[in-house]
Formats: C-alpha cells, sequence, structure tokens
C-alpha cells in the first residue's frame, strides 16, 4: 500500500475537490491508503461519504499558507509516502521539512499575465518555490502547463494528467424526471450552463445571447444550474432584457447528469478555464457543446468534430453558434456523439488514476536514489 495524504484547503466542492473526489476512488485500483486533510465542509462530508479515504480535519481553511496552519501541519501531518497537495504552500512546507515527496496539482491558469510577462524577480521566485517544496507538478492541461512554464517552474517537474470523469452516470443519466418536474416542452429547446456564478465565467454573455435568439424569434428554455457571487447581477441583466420566460435559475443541484440528460445543448462561455470539467460531463453526456476558446478548452473539443468553439465575451458569436444547432437536430446529434466518443477514449477517471499513479511512483523512487 502507498500512503497518499491530499491536502485541499477547499470547504466548497469547486473545481479542485471535484478533482480530488474523481481521483479517491482509484485507490481500490493502485493500493492508495488515502488520508484527506480538508477544512470541515461540504468537500470534507463528500471525501467521508466516499468511504475510500480518512479525513483528518484541518484548523481553517480557503487559504494555501498561514503560520497557524503550517505550525499545525508540523505537529499533525502523518507518515506519507506521498503527499499531493492542491495549492497548499503551508502543506508543502510541512512535508519537505519531513522528508516526504510532494506532489502538486495546479488546477487553475490565473489571470493574465502583464505584457512582456512575470518580472525576472517573480519569475525567479516561482522556480525557487517549485524547486524547493515540490518533486513534482501536475498541469491539467497542456493551456496550464504552458502557463506553469512561463511563470518560471521547470520543465522537468511539470507532468500533463487531463482530468478524467467517471462516465457511467452521464451514460446511464434519463432526463424525463428533470424534463417533466421543470415543465420543459417536448417542442422547445433545452439549453443548458452549469457553473459557478461568477464573472470569470462570462455568464453575462451567455444572457445576451439569449437575449438575441429571442429577438429572432427563436424558442428555447435555457437552465443555469450553479451558485455564486454574480447571482443578483445576472438575474437583474436578465430581467432586464425581458427574459424572466425562457431562463431558469437552478442553484446549486446534485443531480448534474439528469438534468444534462433533459438538455439538448450545452453552453460554457468562460473567459478562462484550466481545462473545463464540465465540458467533459457534457460531452459524456452526449450533448453538443459550445464553448469559449481559451485555456484549456480547445484540447477538449476541435471546433466542428465534437463541439463549436467561440471567441470569449462576443455574446453576438456565441448566438450564432446556438442558433443552428437549436433548429439542426442531426448536426447537434453528430457533434454530441463525436464528444462522448472522444471523453470514453481519452478522458476517463481510469487514465487519470493511472497516470497519477505513475507520478506518485515516480517521486517516490527518485527521493529513494537521493538517500
Amino acid at each position: 500500500m502507498i500512503k497518499i495524504a491530499h491536502v485541499i484547503s477547499d470547504t466548497a466542492i469547486g473545481g479542485a475537490g471535484r478533482y480530488l473526489l474523481a481521483l479517491l476512488p482509484g485507490a481500490v485500483r493502485h493500493d492508495w491508503e488515502l488520508t484527506v486533510y480538508a477544512p470541515e465542509g461540504d468537500l470534507a462530508a463528500a471525501v467521508r461519504d466516499s468511504g475510500v479515504a480518512r479525513v483528518i480535519v484541518l484548523p481553517e481553511g480557503e487559504r494555501s499558507f498561514s503560520v497557524r496552519l503550517w505550525r499545525w501541519l508540523q505537529r499533525n501531518l502523518q507518515p506519507a509516502d506521498v503527499v499531493h497537495t492542491h495549492a497548499s504552500l503551508a502543506a508543502r512546507l510541512a512535508a519537505k521539512q519531513r522528508g516526504y515527496p510532494v506532489v502538486l496539482t495546479r488546477h487553475t491558469i490565473g489571470p493574465d499575465l502583464p505584457p512582456g510577462g512575470l518580472k525576472p524577480a517573480r519569475r525567479c521566485l516561482y522556480h525557487f518555490v517549485a524547486k524547493t517544496f515540490s518533486d513534482a507538478t501536475i498541469a491539467v492541461s497542456e493551456a496550464c502547463r504552458q502557463r506553469l512554464l512561463l511563470e518560471g517552474v521547470p520543465e522537468s517537474m511539470l507532468r500533463l494528467v487531463y482530468h478524467g470523469i467517471d462516465t457511467q452516470p452521464y451514460l446511464a443519466a434519463d432526463g424525463t424526471a428533470w424534463r417533466k418536474q421543470l415543465g420543459l416542452a417536448d417542442s422547445v429547446p433545452v439549453i443548458i450552463t452549469v457553473a459557478r456564478l461568477a464573472s470569470v465565467k462570462g455568464l453575462q454573455y451567455a444572457i445576451a445571447a439569449s437575449a438575441e435568439l429571442k429577438n429572432r424569434g427563436l424558442p428555447f428554455t435555457w437552465l443555469f444550474v450553479g451558485q455564486g457571487p454574480e447571482l443578483a447581477s445576472l438575474q437583474a441583466q436578465a430581467k432586464e432584457l425581458g427574459l424572466t420566460n425562457e431562463i431558469r435559475w437552478l442553484g446549486f443541484q446534485e443531480d448534474i447528469p439528469g438534468l444534462l440528460a433533459a438538455a439538448d445543448v450545452f453552453v460554457l462561455p468562460s473567459l478562462q478555464e484550466a481545462l473545463g470539467l464540465v465540458v467533459l460531463e457534457a460531452m459524456a453526456a452526449g450533448l453538443p457543446v459550445i464553448a469559449s476558446h481559451v485555456g484549456g478548452i480547445p484540447e477538449l473539443i476541435n471546433d466542428g468534430q465534437q463541439g463549436l468553439l467561440v471567441l470569449p465575451a462576443d455574446s453576438a458569436e456565441l448566438a450564432r453558434a446556438v442558433a443552428p444547432l437549436l433548429a439542426d437536430k442531426e448536426q447537434a446529434a453528430r457533434l454530441g456523439t463525436a464528444g462522448r466518443k472522444r471523453v470514453l477514449a481519452q478522458f476517463t477517471a481510469e487514465n487519470m488514476w493511472q497516470q497519477t499513479d505513475a507520478v506518485y511512483r515516480e517521486v517516490m523512487d527518485s527521493r529513494r536514489c537521493k538517500r
């Protein structure tokens, strides 16, 4: 058995949390003995419910480093063959002090770099932190890997491991119950967006695009699934544009497979994405996907083959991409089928488990050779 300690500072189940939850079932196949250090919250509860990992509650969350957290980990971090951190600098420091190999997964790309890139001093700092406090850094997309290189992380430390998903819930889902519950008419196409309601997701452009679709006389219902700080402003925008009947706000929902199965088209108008996990889920559900040409999304979708890519922050282009798929069911089905095949071939949880396990064993072997 390999003792793996995951350290994550999130309380809610965001992108990093969903990555962790998708990784946990690999313990059985790859003989991982898992301990997860996380603050009390929805994520810790979900890890407990998985039944494959022990949870040790961190004294605080939502931050990568604090002196209090670092000292607590110095005292309480238990022996591990690998410490896998999800941005926690405090955990990387404590693990290195104990002599444990450290793997860091980078889940985000981050804000745009200034013209000319990072200043040399800051790049040197990032290089130093990467070399000193990690043995390997996992990038969840090639776009993420390229960003890490620009930040000064040595190429020799980078490992590309795409996020994978358990496809079975999406293959087996039936949207009939959701369509009945929501009163969705068979004659009206259903668009769905699943995202955190935050400015980086570009949802204001989706709402503006829906106004253009309505102005063209196209019938549709657009479901927005998720919660976040932009809810009030997005609802106000929709009301101002007269979209009360076309847009539904469903908040946080656990049954994402069922909701995707109830829809006809998936849209993600993000301004920034390291990969786009929900894009994989929509593809697994067999939906045609329209998404922004940003970050790692083009690594999932070849434009016109598994979905359609649009410029970010362009509601007119988004509307032009959505409109044909509402009317052309054959094209929508073709894109959806091709997307599902791509996920099944390349982006399964099993692939992620295998590649992550290889990183664990690599850093363990490297540490043994240095002794």
